[in-house]
């Protein structure tokens, strides 16, 4: 159910077929996978590249499954040795088994030549910890030391590495307010995307992306009520809301409702502005995405962005789609980085 990979024209080097945050995002179909009843299955083996933030969705989706009480979550694995062992050493593999998921071609896992891959990373890079920013992380409650080590690491080494400057230094200095809000976003997961405080999960992940691409994506997909919901728990807006506006209400939260002392997102709008970056939000039936790789969306962002920020603005300034509902809220970064000399 999951889409075919798009068609390339014919060339002697085929470009190689990727699931990304988006495969699944502008999936037509995915409201379905979050609501069967019945027993579903995911193709992977048709993709070349499985990316960290495509395999969050992956998941999120296995385990609202898995707490709805609905049918299994099958995948289908590739059989190449490289991909599995990739799996196995970015824990996807025992995050799906987690989250209540199977194999449909397990098998495919009792390779022993995927082990003596397994040793050879190791023996190149070490053996990726718990606190590993290169894993994908469980976000719960009892994984709090994991989950904030791991991205206190993602921001003090790996993003200080490829923005090719020092922990001290001012740009660094200026991520601060980024930083937090993305930290605020990860607990927020745990402490308020369950049922009840404390038993939301999600997972996410930090991914640089090859150098060639100059970019970098952070990723979180939980499993929680989704921002309208969320919002109409707390009282603080009408009931008549759509989830477009619940998630532009989100975003300006902090301004309208100051007495909370929440970080929210908007400010990690300013150094996503620095880096002409993306922010993309699914939730509901709405799919949010401020893109300001943009030069006019730049110079809209500019004109509100240090003053007093109106919904109004914020919706010129975002695209807004209507998509099929799914379960959760997902979520993702990506920051531009600049060309090398």
């Amino acid at each position: 159910m999951l889409p075919p990979p798009p068609r390339q024209r014919s060339t002697t080097q085929q470009p190689r077929r990727r699931f990304v945050w988006e495969t699944f995002a502008n999936n037509e179909r995915l409201g379905e996978l979050f609501l069967d009843r019945a027993t579903i299955s995911l193709d992977l083996s048709r993709y070349d590249i499985l990316s960290h933030d495509g395999l969050c969705w992956i998941l999120a989706l296995a385990a609202w499954r898995t707490s709805g009480g609905l049918g299994a979550t099958f995948i289908r694995l590739p059989s190449d040795i490289r991909v599995l062992s990739y799996l196995s050493t970015i824990r996807f593999l025992k995050r799906f088994t987690e989250a209540g998921g199977a194999y449909e071609n397990g098998y495919v896992l009792d390779d022993g030549r995927i082990v003596d891959l397994n040793m050879q990373r190791t023996d190149r890079f070490g053996e990726p910890s718990e606190y590993s920013p290169t894993i994908i992380q469980r976000i719960e409650e009892h994984r709090w030391d994991h989950v904030l080590h791991a991205l206190d690491r993602f921001f003090d080494t790996d993003l200080a590495r490829v923005l090719e400057t020092t922990l001290m230094s001012e740009t660094m200095e200026a991520s601060r307010p980024f930083q937090a809000a993305i930290r605020e976003l990860v607990m927020n997961v745990a402490m308020h995307g369950g049922k009840t405080p404390g038993s939301g999960v999600g997972y996410c992940c930090y991914r640089p992306f090859p150098s060639t691409y100059r970019a970098i994506r952070f990723s979180c997909s939980d499993i929680g009520v989704g921002f309208r919901s969320s919002l109409l728990r707390q009282s603080r807006v009408q009931s008549g809301l759509s989830d477009t506006d619940a998630i532009l209400s989100a975003l300006l939260f902090r301004f309208d409702n100051p007495q909370e002392g929440v970080i929210g997102l908007y400010p990690a709008l300013g150094f996503l502005r620095s880096f002409n970056g993306r922010l993309s939000i699914r939730s509901g039936e709405a799919l949010v995405s401020l893109d300001l790789t943009s030069a006019n969306t730049r110079t809209l962002f500019d004109d509100c962005y240090e003053d007093e920020p109106t919904l109004v603005w914020l919706r010129k300034l975002c695209h807004s789609y209507i998509a099929p509902a799914v379960g959760g809220t997902h979520v993702i970064v990506d920051l531009q980085l600049p060309n090398r000399l």
